[in-house]
């Protein structure tokens, strides 16, 4: 568009006119303006894809890069996401570069991270094998490491020598490691690894240069501030001017945590539930007064005290969010503990952690106990895990546990699902025709559930752990197919061309999704699990008649029936499970209480449905304040109670020390 405004001159009026001065001011200002800081450019995160082997691979790296860029966008810092390809094409165009998963890098990708380095460029690395890189850097990788004991890497405790704001631990369980250690007179090591006891270990966690933030593993998931905190303090460590911008987002978010966009939307919320709590009253004048005190930090551009009275402000703004929930009495509630060790996997990690729920108010534990080829507990009928050897009997110890804290044990069961299982396993499995396939004739991990002898094995791993120890329930898992892409093997034509009583000329055609049979077979394939539920119940009743019969299930019934072959609504009808905890794995609040208006009616009885909630599912990751809230719902919809996955030490030092109300 062209304007109609007349244009200026080019020329400045006479001197004589307007003097020297305004010129000299006008001088002055530009001046000052060159001297401003300019704006940092974004943090560049350098993405993993064609450097590593496969999709599965691929993914990992992509949800890494994900929690990244998510910790940096809370603390106030931009990220601007790069390939490898474009990075090693076009170069970094920032100071500081962030590998999240990149094990190995190319030449080209090498090269430019040298152009990098010379122009002043800084790294953060995670669990990187590049031996070429950590010396340009100024580290030496040690050998990758694999965790022998439970619990032997569960938290990072940084030293005085870390940058002024890192947080002084940081709980994370890892598995496995690749230290890094600082060449001398390179650098040093400002974090060492703590195994489940709160002992040191002598592999460092984190080791800081010149050049570069390097990380023995991933930064997993777990306490949100934290991860901000220490993400935020190694980036201003490398480049300062970034500094204002976190202490800016910092006195704008004033505490708040998601939903809630600042602190004084936590703090109204907190208010409209403080009749439940009149003590909380004085708390919410003091965490006011510290509110306000963000201004007067930023005025006089005290940004390192603003960030971390920030970062405390939420702690208690989180705590106060908790205290203020209504109690509620005689309620279910549960978690799940996937790793079946408990809170932290150690030597006295069930006691610890029976402890720690009966404190909370919880009164059930599902502890995962097995599946369809490897067992925790000492088995006769499955080989048991190098996580189970490492503690003796980790089913038992939970049980007894348990049993001094009024907690009900129920053993959770995979039911099909090949993972961990040895490999000599899996090949007899495969030789004797009993793994599922898909519409290629692939073999899958996976037991057929038409084949007789698969039937009986999961039986019979039911009845042992049923026989052997006194629990509450046993709970099963992967209690369906793996998917509509499964199974075609030979055992399930037999069994369906049966069942039709009638031989399939077109046999993948015919019964896959638009072919004339596809109806009669997604409902076949519904039977035979809904059939091995049914000789479920009657084997777990005749072994030990106390025990309840459970199911993690999928929350988008009836799409599950098709997808999945998972028809836990007639589970429910029939009676052949005592209650299904269906998968809510949801971040979106009114999504999450859409699952619960559609699945609370299908129970024929009250108290047979209890929602399980996703605190740190791989499809959902909440905050203290979104469980809280997905809690309150569960309540309002009329559940029974609640159970949330997963038993970690993500729950223990985020969630547990705001549940106040259910001690």
């Amino acid at each position: 568009m062209r304007s109609n405004s007349r244009r200026l001159p080019l020329s400045f009026p006479p001197k004589a006119r307007f003097g020297p001065f305004p010129i000299l001011l006008l001088l002055s200002a530009c001046a000052a303006l060159r001297a401003l800081p300019q704006a940092p450019p974004p943090l560049a995160l350098i993405e993993a894809s064609r450097s590593l082997p496969n999709d599965a691979e691929r993914r990992f790296a992509a949800r890494a890069s994900d929690r990244l860029a998510t910790w940096f966008g809370e603390a106030g810092l931009s990220v601007r996401r790069l390939s490898e390809e474009a990075a090693a094409r076009d170069g970094i165009p920032s100071r500081i570069a962030v590998l999240p998963y990149n094990p190995s890098l190319s030449p080209a990708l090498r090269k430019q991270l040298e152009f990098f380095f010379q122009k002043g460029g800084r790294l953060i690395v995670f669990y990187s094998s590049d031996s070429a890189l950590a010396e340009r850097a100024g580290l030496r990788l040690g050998p990758y490491l694999k965790a022998e004991t439970p619990g032997q890497w569960s938290a990072i405790r940084f030293t005085r020598d870390a940058p002024s704001l890192v947080p002084p631990r940081l709980v994370q369980s890892s598995g496995n490691i690749r230290p890094a250690y600082p060449l001398e007179g390179k650098g040093r090591v400002i974090a060492w690894w703590e195994d489940a006891e709160g002992r040191l270990r002598p592999e460092p966690a984190w080791v800081l240069t010149d050049r570069a933030a390097w990380m023995s593993h991933l930064l997993l998931d777990g306490d949100s501030i934290s991860r901000c905190r220490l993400l935020m303090a190694l980036a201003v460590h490398f480049d300062p001017l970034l500094l204002p911008l976190a202490g800016q987002r910092a006195r704008d978010r004033a505490g708040g945590i998601t939903p809630y966009a600042n602190g004084t939307q936590l703090l109204n919320a907190i208010r409209r539930r403080a009749q439940f709590h009149p003590l909380l009253r004085k708390e919410i004048e003091t965490v006011e007064r510290e509110m306000s005190r963000l201004h007067a930090l930023a005025e006089t551009g005290d940004w390192s005290a603003l960030v971390l009275q920030e970062f405390r402000l939420q702690e208690k703004l989180a705590k106060l969010y908790g205290a203020s929930l209504p109690s509620a009495q005689g309620e279910f509630r549960a978690v799940w503990n996937h790793s079946g060790l408990g809170v932290s996997g150690g030597t006295n990690s069930w006691e610890r952690t029976a402890a720690l729920l009966a404190d909370h108010g919880f009164t059930a534990v599902f502890p995962h106990v097995a599946w369809a080829g490897l067992a925790l507990y000492p088995s006769r009928l499955l080989p048991q895990s190098d996580a189970g050897r490492a503690v003796g009997d980790p089913l038992m110890q939970c049980l007894a546990a348990s049993a001094r804290h009024n907690l009900a044990v129920h053993a959770w069961v995979s039911c099909w699902n090949l993972e961990g299982a040895p490999p000599s396993l899996l090949e007899r499995f495969k030789s004797q025709n009993r793994l599922q396939q898909d519409a290629t004739g692939q073999t899958l991990p996976w037991l057929c559930p038409s084949h007789p002898d698969n039937i009986e094995h999961q039986l019979a791993i039911l009845a042992e752990i049923a026989k052997q120890y006194p629990v509450a329930g046993v709970h099963l898992d992967y209690i369906r197919f793996p998917g509509s892409h499964a199974c075609f093997c030979p055992t399930c034509r037999r069994a369906f061309e049966s069942s039709t009583k009638q031989r399939i000329r077109h046999w993948l055609t015919d019964v896959q999704p638009g072919g004339p049979l596809a109806p009669s077979f997604s409902e076949w394939r519904a039977e035979q699990i809904s059939r091995f539920v049914r000789l479920a119940r009657d084997r777990l009743h005749a072994v030990r008649p106390s025990a309840t019969l459970s199911a993690a299930v999928y929350g988008y019934y009836p799409g599950c029936i098709q997808s999945m072959g998972q028809d836990w609504a007639a589970w429910l009808r029939n009676g052949w499970v005592s209650f299904v905890c269906p998968m809510n794995y949801e971040q979106d609040l009114d999504r999450f209480k859409r699952y619960l208006q559609t699945q609370l009616p299908l129970a024929p009885h009250p108290g047979r449905i209890i929602p399980g909630i996703g605190v740190t599912a791989s499809t959902s990751r909440l905050n203290p304040i979104q469980t809280l809230d997905q809690i309150e719902a569960v309540r309002a919809a009329g559940a029974p109670g609640f159970i949330l996955f997963d038993l970690n030490p993500t729950l223990e030092t985020e969630l547990f020390p705001i549940l106040r109300a259910f001690r």
